[in-house]
């Protein structure tokens, strides 16, 4: 789950101790690194919520969209992770202070 991205400082900051400052019509951007060993099978990204509108990125490469601030939703993103260093990075999009979906 994402729920820390690091601050310019370097230091890891909590995004919902972020929520406040969000303003409607806001642009966030997450990324986040991770190392992976592939096996058999499937890598599947998971998220529980996003809102408003998202588009999902694998290591630079568009792997899919969501509009619904409520909603789960997941990808397969088994094509588009390697071996060792991966990058999942998330554009969200808040339509309203708290979404209006």
């Amino acid at each position: 789950m994402f729920t820390e991205q690091l601050g310019s400082d370097g230091k890891s900051v909590r995004l919902r101790d972020q929520i406040a400052k969000i303003q409607k019509n806001d642009v966030m951007v997450y990324t986040k690194n991770f190392s992976l060993t592939k096996t058999e099978g499937k890598t599947i990204v998971y998220f529980g919520a996003v809102d408003a509108k998202s588009t999902v990125y694998v290591n630079g490469t568009e792997v899919g969209n969501h509009d619904g601030g409520y909603t789960s939703f997941e990808y397969d993103i088994t094509d588009y992770v390697t071996n060792g260093k991966n990058t999942v990075t998330v554009w969200v999009e808040d339509e309203g202070v708290y979404g209006v979906n």
